[in-house]
């Protein structure tokens, strides 16, 4: 998708236009994967700006979609986002809350590239909070 091309590329106000477009034909097919998925990258770029709030918003409404939607697969990733954001800004009671959803729901995934983002990402939370033994035992596991 070329929304997540241009957050990629830090070509942030060329993505926001182009999820807007997008936004209006994923409303018009009713597409609640499709929605998530614009929501998500709103979100990064939005994050790559520096406006938490808006970010925040977003990835929110893309897991409200996801969940809607068929594409389970997307679920624990995009809660993953959420829990990095709050990594950034040292918010560390937020980052874990998201973060430990993203490891239940990547649980129930076969797919192994899932889970092992979700344990990294357990692996990060746990080095920001100096606590290196569980931060080594989910890195080793992812």
């Amino acid at each position: 998708m070329e929304t997540g091309y241009l957050v990629h590329k830090r070509k942030l106000p060329e993505a926001i236009a182009a999820n807007r477009k997008a936004f209006e034909i994923a409303v018009q097919l009713n597409d609640p994967d499709l929605l998530s998925l614009i929501y998500n990258f709103l979100g990064m770029a939005y994050h790559s700006l520096n406006d938490m709030p808006k970010a925040t918003e977003n990835i929110l409404k893309s897991v409200e979609f996801a969940e809607k939607g068929k594409d389970t697969y997307r679920i624990p990733i995009i809660l993953g986002n959420i829990g990095y954001l709050h990594l950034q800004p040292d918010n560390l009671d937020q980052a874990e809350l998201y973060l430990k959803q993203a490891l239940e729901s990547a649980d129930y995934h076969v797919d192994r590239r899932i889970q092992s983002f979700a344990l990294s990402n357990m692996g990060l939370l746990n080095s920001k909070k100096e606590e290196y033994k569980i931060a080594e035992k989910y890195l080793l596991e992812a």
